[in-house]
């Protein structure tokens, strides 16, 4: 987490019906009328007026209703009962989610520049970003956030949301914090002046081979085609890059145009179509690659997984219909509704659909939803037995989202609620019972470090004796997934020594896509796509 008795029958429907009302009167004076067609103006008066009445019955429950009215309680109910026969991506956003959204759009937030995992009721650290507030004030990894101006962390009833509130504040402002740092038994003071912190959304990129790049997306934000490039750059002209692995694995996609320009970066040819929209009230809009690109890239292989969605499967779908990359992975989400998002004056947002994403040989890539019969008048119903072909002639799926040229399930899950606590279970062994050598380097941690049962046996013995309150070590599951249990650990114990990456590096030396997608360059994408 960085810092988600007797009953009329008419009182089940009675709330939805007055925060109907209320939210309609909220949504009169926003961009989203000022966004409507002036060239109709018999259906905009129909609208009006029906604005009016709604108003009007507010008005009226607001001064007669026999019981106090909370409008603000309401308006979650209203945008459930506006938005439910639409479609699952039309919703409303809070004040509060969409500061949350702008930060990671933006790609930027203020305050002191850490990760934490919150282990029962206490906050660890586990990303100091480097040269930030947190990190110049000398917090380090593994340190146990106690204080924060006098507040205690370490309360049951605090959510990660409230500690987050906690740390972050305006840039220039002052966090005092006290810490425990493992081997040491007293609180450490800090004192943290807040700063802007970036956020960003390649969180992942090194060298995986000798000449083969890897580069993690974690969303598309308003800096993440500028983050590729750099990364991409470095590979190029000082590292002698020919191949690229792309991961979008668990990305929910993002901003259209970044996606675009990365897209373009990876064809020679100009005027390729990458992706166009379209709806019943957008007129067609088509992307076309610009012929520039700045850096020479071969083979291409991108990740993805059911995580994968929207600009993600943009992504996908381009390199896949021009045969210009292979995928791998697990089929993705199927989201390919493009939603535009209306301020409202209360500081939420009201975001819309508008139109549709289709990859260039037409396949649409929402998957099918059942939110009312409107959904299959207007073609989004399954079973789409359309025939899709790629430009050198190869058939894929049009049944929503990307179906990957070669299946690879995943090493195992980590949706599985077993392997969040296995995770739990070895960072605190990592912090107090852990008692490694030396490393030098990444790959010397991982040709050195103990077999994965001499790993399973520390945690189960460190457990025998240092049980938490209100847990039990589930032995047989840490014995059974030992070689997780190490790679976890592994990619602790590195990302603590040697940054962030590493975790990257620990994970996708045994991660069975990685490791296909390393063979498949090998043998070079026209073999293996037979073209």
């Amino acid at each position: 987490m960085s810092e988600s008795h007797h009953t009329r029958t008419y009182k089940l429907w009675e709330p939805t019906l007055l925060a109907l009302c209320v939210l309609v009167g909220l949504l009169a004076g926003t961009q989203l009328f000022s966004h409507q067609s002036n060239d109709r103006p018999g259906l905009q008066s129909s609208k009006q007026d029906k604005g009016r009445e709604l108003n009007e019955i507010v008005r009226f429950i607001e001064e007669k209703y026999v019981d106090e009215v909370n409008t603000d309680a309401l308006i979650s109910s209203a945008v459930e009962a506006l938005l439910n026969d639409l479609d699952p991506h039309s919703g409303y956003l809070s004040p509060e989610e969409v500061r949350d959204l702008n930060e990671k759009m933006e790609g930027h937030f203020e305050g002191i520049g850490i990760e934490f995992q919150r282990v029962l009721d206490t906050a660890i650290v586990l990303y100091v970003s480097p040269g930030g507030p947190a990190d110049k004030s000398g917090l380090k990894l593994f340190d146990r956030l106690i204080y924060a101006n006098d507040s205690l962390l370490i309360a049951p009833e605090l959510t990660e949301k409230d500690m987050i509130g906690m740390l972050r504040g305006n840039k220039s402002s002052i966090v005092s914090l006290k810490i425990l740092r493992p081997g040491i038994d007293s609180l450490i003071s800090l004192s943290i002046e807040r700063a802007e912190i970036p956020l960003k959304s390649v969180e992942g990129a090194y060298m995986i081979g000798t000449d083969i790049g890897y580069i993690r997306i974690n969303r598309f934000s308003a800096k993440t085609y500028k983050e590729f490039m750099d990364h991409l750059e470095n590979f190029v002209q000082k590292q002698q890059m020919k191949d690229l692995i792309i991961d979008v694995r668990q990305n929910p996609g993002g901003y259209l145009k970044e996606a675009v320009n990365i897209l373009s970066q990876l064809f020679e040819d100009k005027g390729l179509l990458l992706v166009y929209t379209e709806g019943d009230n957008a007129p067609r809009a088509e992307y076309h690659t610009t012929g520039k690109p700045f850096y020479p890239v071969s083979n291409i292989v991108i990740l993805v997984d059911e995580g994968s969605a929207s600009a993600s499967e943009i992504i996908a779908g381009a390199l896949q219909d021009h045969d210009r990359g292979i995928v791998i992975g697990t089929p993705t989400y199927g989201k390919g509704l493009v939603q535009e998002q209306y301020a409202l004056s209360n500081g939420g947002a009201l975001r819309l659909t508008i139109a549709r994403y289709y990859t260039p040989s037409g396949r649409l890539i929402q998957k099918p939803y059942t939110n009312g019969d409107a959904v299959a008048e207007n073609g989004q119903a399954s079973g789409d037995t359309t025939q899709y072909y790629t430009t050198t002639g190869r058939k894929v799926s049009g049944s929503g989202g990307i179906t990957p040229d070669i299946l690879v399930e995943p090493d195992f899950n980590w949706e599985d609620k077993r392997f969040g606590t296995l995770y739990e279970d070895v960072l605190e062994f990592a912090i107090h019972g852990y008692r490694g050598a030396h490393y030098q380097s990444v790959q010397d941690l991982m040709d050195r470090f103990p077999a994965s049962d001499s790993i399973a046996q520390d945690i189960i013995n460190y457990y025998s004796t240092h049980q938490r309150e209100g847990h039990s070590l589930d032995t047989t599951f840490v014995s059974e997934n030992s070689r997780h249990a190490r790679m976890m650990l592994m990619g602790m114990i590195s990302s603590a020594e040697f940054g962030h990456d590493s975790w990257f590096k620990i994970m996708n030396a045994e991660d069975p896509a990685v490791q296909k997608a390393l063979e498949v360059i090998k043998d070079d994408r026209k073999i293996t796509l037979k073209f």
